[in-house]
């Protein structure tokens, strides 16, 4: 918990660093330097699925660090994620780290799109224990995914794909929905 809280840490003061410094663009649909609240839930597959784990709690805080300087619709943000299940047999899993990421309209219309797509990486540890036992793995892991916002509202929904460390050759990926709620 305490590596946890040290990377929200560092990265609430990377982002507001990062925020603040440079150019500002003006502000575009998607908005600028606010933070965005993430929920949602991961449906594994594979090992994780075999080992019990029906369903993942996803959640993440994120940072919109403004558009890109070169020009497109796209918006950066760095953020922290955190995702926890339990299996069969004791099992259970928990995955954190940070990440950056861009999200952009699909649309070429200049207008605001309701549709997007996100991609983000980052550096994430995952932890499996059963019982007594416990390993864990730091690498790198992030996601993918389709979004959908509503006109004029200060929210989306994710649908995608995400993965995560494998420890021990037990894979940790599968099918996310989700919910971002952004700040005014």
């Amino acid at each position: 918990m305490k590596k946890f809280a040290f990377l929200a840490a560092a990265t609430v003061i990377a982002g507001s660093a990062v925020a603040s410094t440079g150019t500002k663009a003006t502000k575009p649909a998607m908005g600028t330097n606010k933070w965005t609240i993430n929920v949602g839930l991961g449906f594994p597959n594979g090992d994780h699925k075999d080992a019990g784990v029906d369903n993942q709690v996803m959640l993440g805080i994120d940072w919109e660090l403004g558009m890109m300087n070169n020009g497109s619709p796209a918006m950066s943000y760095l953020g922290v994620g955190y995702m926890f299940g339990s299996g069969d047999a004791d099992f259970d899993t928990r995955s954190y780290g940070v990440h950056y990421g861009v999200m952009f309209p699909l649309s070429n219309s200049g207008q605001t799109s309701a549709l997007g797509a996100k991609i983000q990486l980052g550096y994430y540890n995952t932890r499996l224990s059963q019982g007594s036992a416990e390993e864990d793995k730091w690498a790198l892991g992030g996601l993918a995914a389709l979004t959908w916002t509503p006109q004029g509202q200060n929210w989306h929904l994710n649908l995608g794909y995400y993965f995560m460390p494998e420890v021990s050759d037990i894979n940790n990926s599968g099918w996310f929905l989700g919910v971002g709620f952004r700040t005014k």
